[in-house]
This record gives C-alpha cells, structure tokens and sequence, in this order.
C-alpha cells in the first residue's frame, strides 16, 4: 500500500514546481520507457524491437500523425545497454523526421537494486511546406501570392539540427522510477530566415509491479512531461493475465485546463516473443466535441538473442519489463 500512495504522491510533489512538453505524446508510454528515457534501454539482453503508430484527433485535418521505431539490446562489454530510435510526425503543413543513438551504463548497488545513466543524441529534420500556409495579413488573390511575412517564404523549407537527451533510471526489485531532459542541447535549425529552437522537456515516471494472485499483477504508474511553463500528468494502471492478456486505463490531466483525456488499453501476446497493444484517448477537453479521440498502435517483438552474452545483473527483468 505505501508502494502505491508513493508511486502517485512523488510526481505529484513535482507538479508544484514544474509548470506540457513539446516532444510527441504517446499513451503507451509504459511499453515503452526508453522512448523517453535513454537510461532505459537495453534493458534486457536479448534484441528487442518496437514499432507503433498514432493517429491523434482522429477525422480532424491536419492532426499530429506519427510513427515511431526502434532496437534495443543489452550491451555487455558495455555495462548496459544501446539503442538506436527513429521517429516520424506530420501536423499540418509540417513534418518532422528524427533519428536517435541512446547508450545507458548500469551500476548495481546491492543485490536488488539497479542505477542506470543514459545519454541519446539526436539528428532532426523538419519541413514546412510554404504554399500551403495562410497568414492573416496575406495576399491569395489569382496569381498574386504573398505572406506579407519578411520570415515566411513560398515553396518547401527545410531544416536539420542535432540535440542530446540525458536520463536516470533506478530499479530495486518490483519498482521502477526515472528521471529524463530531452533536447537538453540542441542546435538552432535553421528554416529559410527563421532559426528554430525547442525548449528542454523533463520527463519524471515511477512504476511499481504489485501481484495480485498467481495469474493476476498490477502496475500503477506516473508519467510527468514538463517544459517548465506547462506541464501534463498521465495516471495508469496496467493488469498482466496469465503472462498473456494486458488490459488497463490511463487518465491525463491533473486540473481543469490540463484535462485531456481517459485510455483504455488492452494487448496480447500471441507467444512469448510477440506482443500486439492498442490504446484509445477518449477526449474530455473542449476538443472532444470536433474530434474523433486517438488511436495508437505498437507491436513489441522480442528477436530471442542477443548480440552479446554476458552476465546479467542479479534483477529479473523480463517479469518487470514483459509488458
């Protein structure tokens, strides 16, 4: 029971100080931590990959649309573990594609306990396709086409930059908790005469697996997402059945401007390797009356080897992390 207030009440404390994010949202965000926390991949030895897509607001044009990937492994000679993470997203007349290499180095503290440090760098290319936009003191009358804008141009603009990401991530038996900064460094982009630049984004999660009976375990988890002026709370909760059924909800939001959405989700591991999850924001804000909520997709494959063998330190991670 303590386990459980404290997984809710830490991130709740940070809320008062951290005041959403500009990275992309992800509702299954739980399957997925080294996503947003390069200090958590390559938590298992063995090659696992990971793919998904989400389609936001669904039937409202010119909604975030995106696909991610990625390939994590353990890293023995390494003391921990590698990623490599590709992502890509259309909103509007803009896409953004963006490549990522993630190493995190594992440090035992006792027989139980495990503290991990990671580091991702990122390269970043975005586009923006000038025809298409609309200004407000613009001119589109026939052939007369003008921005009235010094900074927006005609025709496709384009940009690429590099970022770096840093992340902690601690581990003692059932319970997880990490703390992440995304684009801690980052590069201007340049696009046409603008130059473009992200603010950090602080990622906080805590996680603890609670089993219920011998088919039956619970995972209550917190995800804070900040950029310090605003910040989003996710609340979740995870059931695993017989090692093969995963079903639960999450809810976003922790006041009335911040109220965004309640997430069903439900999987499936059609084998030990193979595992298929779907999740579906239902809309609670103002704009759930235009859109259709959010769908989002992500199919885990675990390859069954690994790239090197080495001995694993003394946590069972594939019970933890197996969902």
């Amino acid at each position: 029971m303590i386990r459980i207030v404290l997984t809710i009440l830490i991130p709740l404390c940070f809320l008062s100080a951290l005041t959403g994010q500009n990275s992309q949202q992800y509702s299954l965000y739980f399957m997925n931590q080294g996503q947003f926390n390069p200090a958590a991949v390559g938590l298992d030895e063995n090659i696992i990959v990971t793919g998904g897509t989400r389609n936001q607001w669904s039937g409202v044009l010119g909604t975030p649309t995106s696909q991610h990937g990625n390939v994590q492994f353990g890293a023995a000679p390494l003391s921990g573990g590698l990623g490599l993470f590709f992502e890509q997203e259309q909103m509007g007349n803009g896409k953004s594609s963006k490549a990522s290499v993630a190493y995190a180095y594992s440090m035992n503290i006792n027989r139980n306990s495990l503290f991990r440090v990671g580091v991702a760098a990122n390269w970043e290319n975005f586009q923006l396709d000038g025809d298409l936009v609309r200004t407000p003191d613009g001119v589109y009358e026939g052939s007369i086409f003008n921005h009235a804008d010094d900074l927006l141009a005609n025709g496709l603009l384009q940009g690429s930059n590099l970022s770096a990401d840093v992340g902690l991530f601690y581990l003692n038996n059932n319970f997880e908790a990490g703390l992440s900064v995304l684009n801690v460094y980052e590069l201007p982009k340049a696009l046409g005469a603008m130059e473009l630049i992200r603010e950090p984004s602080y990622y906080l999660y805590v996680a603890n697996r609670f089993e219920l009976s011998r088919r039956l375990e619970m995972t209550p988890s917190v995800l804070v997402k900040s950029i310090l002026s605003q910040s989003q709370l996710d609340l979740g909760v995870k059931f695993q059945y017989n090692d093969n059924i995963l079903f639960g909800a999450s809810f976003r939001g922790y006041s009335q401007l911040s109220l965004d959405a309640v997430v069903p989700f439900v999987g499936y591991y059609f084998s030990e390797r193979f595992c298929l999850t779907y999740s579906y924001d239902i809309g609670l804000s103002a704009l759930q009356t235009i859109h259709g909520g959010s769908h989002e997709l992500m199919i885990k494959y675990d390859l069954g080897r690994a790239i090197w063998k080495g001995k694993l330190p003394p946590i069972i991670y594939n019970q933890r992390h197996k969902g």
